[in-house]
């Protein structure tokens, strides 16, 4: 009997032991588990989390750089743009060309009747058709009529300072008179000790300056026509040349100007996105 409970004790021991271990086991397997699940779904956010950090560093380089070429694209543009603006308005800043007309008499009653176009950026007559009728000149000589023209060959204008004293002259190529030797015809207005500028702003009325500086006077009246320089006839004192208005000058907008804009705007809205 005293030995029936003791195999009786023992397995019962012995179940409850195994029965302990299994339940041991299995808490272990589940926390085993547990463990392996938890350490999945943390290696699986540090993936996640890294993947972000590098989406980001990615974007965010991607974004500098984006606005750091639209910048650079707006910068330039806008220098492009100045200069285009700056050239516009240095165009329109040049001073336009001033006409100026001529309807003189000379001492044998003779005329001189035309126009010429005065450039105060190129200090120049760029243009001119002047026309002086035949008369009696100094010596009893007679020279036939003639004209100052920019279209015709060998033609010129010119301007010259002679003691602080200015002067402009039209001047045809060498002609053979039938009284005289092969020579220039010159048509010379006094315009005094103001310079050329007098010639760049329009006035009703610009006196012709009578020169009295030189040795030889070059316009002793104000004015005068000859043959290269002699012989001579010379204008009525008093006499004046006048200019009612300008030439106008047109400024052209560059066709280059609206697309320019365009870019512009449109690289400003990107580089306002990409922010």
């Amino acid at each position: 009997m005293a030995i029936g409970k003791a195999t009786h004790s023992a397995v019962h021991e012995f179940t409850v032991g195994s029965w302990q271990d299994e339940i041991d086991q299995s808490q272990a397997f589940s926390t085993l588990l547990i463990g392996i699940r938890l350490e999945k779904k943390i290696n699986l956010e540090l993936r996640r989390a890294q993947e972000t950090v590098e989406l980001c560093f990615v974007l965010k380089w991607s974004r500098n750089k984006a606005t750091r070429m639209a910048t650079e694209s707006i910068v330039t543009l806008r220098t492009l743009l100045k200069a285009i603006i700056f050239s516009t308005w240095a165009v329109s800043a040049q001073a336009a060309p001033v006409t100026w007309e001529l309807d003189l008499q000379f001492e044998d009653n003779g005329t001189a009747a035309g126009s010429f176009v005065w450039d105060s950026d190129l200090n120049a007559a760029t243009a001119w058709s002047i026309s002086v009728s035949g008369g009696l000149f100094s010596g009893g000589q007679v020279l036939p009529g003639d004209t100052f023209s920019n279209d015709s060959a060998g033609h010129v204008a010119s301007v010259f300072t002679q003691n602080g004293f200015s002067f402009i002259e039209f001047r045809t190529e060498d002609v053979t008179y039938f009284n005289g030797p092969d020579r220039e015809r010159v048509l010379r207005l006094g315009l005094g000790f103001s310079g050329l500028d007098v010639l760049d702003t329009a006035v009703a009325l610009l006196p012709l300056v009578a020169d009295t500086v030189n040795q030889f006077s070059l316009t002793s009246t104000g004015f005068l026509d000859c043959g290269n320089c002699s012989p001579v006839r010379n204008g009525n004192e008093g006499s004046f040349i006048s200019s009612p208005s300008r030439t106008p000058v047109p400024v052209p907008l560059p066709a280059s100007l609206p697309l320019l804009l365009a870019g512009i705007g449109a690289l400003g809205l990107v580089r306002k996105f990409s922010k």
